[in-house]
């Protein structure tokens, strides 16, 4: 069955990275229609024992955070006319919630609506000192299942022309539903890549290669390419490559294809500055 982003997820945070989700996911709304829900979720009123420590410190009464809450609704409320005025294929529900820390509040929401796609704007960049992420867009892909768009600002009114998509043991069969998807609403280039340290060995990636470009190139809209990378850090030479050929969006597996090499927690999308405007799918 044919791809389709009927139910996108967008988490909000009422930063400029609002903005850059909701403009991203609207491009991946389908002519026929869509729903977007938009989530916010409340940072206050954190549950249980640590809760209680929390309000102490800061003096936070339950009205408060209700109060919160509340505001939280009405600038979501807002955002929702605001999209549904500017746009007649998507509908939008909104949710605000908290009691749990975010990620593992956004992959709930993403599991209980059983998305097709969750857009996550994301700024920030702790590279030097990675546990501070507190949003992993792969961890939030591994564990829900759902494919995670990641965008910084400086892809907000960059335009989807040019995708960078590795191959390695795994047939991408949800890589290739995805870029169809998007492909059926504009003109892509899509770059395969093989890396030769140790794929080039293996069947699987001398044997598909092939079947996967013919599958690309039997697509309608765009070209289709491959190079091959050499590196003992694929990930790594996978951000370059992606840097020197200036690509619109790159499609990874959220596990192998995400972390780079080494004692820290770095991932892709956390590696590329916030002007970049390439954009990170992770798809498991």
């Amino acid at each position: 069955m044919a791809k389709q982003f009927r139910t996108i997820l967008v988490p909000v945070d009422f930063s400029v990275n609002t903005g850059t989700a909701i403009a991203r996911a609207l491009l991946m709304v389908p002519p026929d229609g869509a729903t977007i829900h938009l989530l916010h979720v409340q940072r206050i009123g954190a549950g249980g024992y640590w809760r209680k420590i929390t309000q102490f410190f800061r003096g936070l009464s339950w009205k408060q955070v209700r109060a919160a809450i509340k505001r939280s609704e009405l600038k979501l409320l807002e955002l929702k006319d605001a999209i549904e005025a500017t746009t007649e294929h998507a509908k939008v529900e909104v949710a605000v919630c908290h009691g749990q820390s975010v990620e593992d509040t956004i992959i709930r929401k993403a599991i209980d609506l059983r998305a097709d796609l969750l857009v996550l704007g994301k700024r920030s960049q702790h590279t030097t000192f990675p546990q501070l992420n507190t949003v992993v867009p792969s961890r939030i892909a591994q564990a829900s299942g759902v494919p995670v768009l990641t965008a910084k600002p400086g892809a907000l009114h960059s335009s989807l022309q040019k995708v960078v998509m590795p191959v390695s043991t795994r047939f991408p069969a949800n890589k290739l539903a995805l870029i169809a998807a998007i492909r059926r609403q504009r003109d892509l280039q899509v770059q395969l890549v093989i890396f030769a340290d140790h794929d080039t060995d293996k069947p699987f990636p001398r044997q598909s290669l092939l079947a996967i470009f013919k599958i690309l190139k039997g697509q309608a809209g765009g070209k289709v390419n491959y190079v091959v990378l050499h590196g003992r850090d694929k990930v790594k030479a996978l951000l370059e490559y992606t840097r020197s050929i200036d690509a619109d969006m790159v499609v990874v597996d959220p596990g192998a294809e995400t972390k780079l090499t080494g004692w820290s927690n770095r991932h892709l999308s956390d590696m590329l500055p916030p002007h970049s405007k390439t954009m990170v799918l992770a798809v498991r």
